[in-house]
């Protein structure tokens, strides 16, 4: 593979890749392996690098490998049919510490997502120094939801909501991520579980 490099990968992502935050809903239905009785809802934060190419799977296939060479936490999604009827094959990276380095790699090289990198890069920053690189791969912990992470949530929101604004020229957004969260939080107050602060929190998944 030794046409590959950070300048091709640029280049490759300022066409066909994207930076993507968002934060969504989800209920918890088990605890400690076993049914919960009531359904608590989670609001949770979603970090992702993607790049997705039509019929090139192998070329897909021999860049992630490169990458993991490098360090970089990636992986491949399954190939998805398009309404063209091509397939997409679309390299992801969803870790922190790996969503950075690619970051730092990319940094300068990007022409026409530069903006966008610098505005992922502070959302990234402010979610490693929370200690937000520690992931819960089993499901077993889901973190409580405080006042202090209300507004981190919210700081992110309106950080990514400012550049997709602003990469639109201005443009409204048709549905922000703060509406979003905020709409998620409501939605939060009046879960079955009927609590909504606790006081600290203990566990960040990202």
């Amino acid at each position: 593979m030794p046409y590959l490099s950070y300048d091709y990968l640029a280049g490759l992502f300022d066409g066909e890749g994207c930076f993507s935050v968002s934060v969504s809903p989800t209920i918890r239905k088990r605890r400690n392996g076993k049914p919960c009785k009531s359904k608590t809802i989670s609001i949770k934060l979603y970090l992702r690098f993607a790049i997705g190419l039509s019929d090139s799977e192998q070329l897909m296939s021999e860049i992630n490998l490169w990458l993991n060479s490098e360090g970089i936490r990636s992986f491949l999604m399954s190939p998805r049919k398009t309404a063209s009827g091509q397939f997409q094959t679309a390299l992801t990276i969803t870790n922190v510490d790996s969503l950075l380095k690619i970051c730092d790699c990319l940094d300068g090289r990007l022409h026409l997502k530069q903006e966008g990198l610098e505005s992922f890069q502070l959302i990234l920053r402010m979610v490693k120094n929370r200690g937000g690189s520690k992931y819960d791969h089993h499901g077993s912990q889901t973190p409580q939801f405080t006042q202090e992470r209300e507004e981190f949530l919210r700081a992110i929101t309106v950080i990514w909501d400012h550049y997709r604004s602003s990469a639109k020229s201005g443009r409204k957004l048709r549905v922000s991520q703060e509406e979003k969260l905020l709409r998620l939080v409501e939605l939060k107050k009046h879960s079955s579980n009927g609590d909504y602060f606790v006081p600290q929190a203990t566990t960040t998944i990202i």
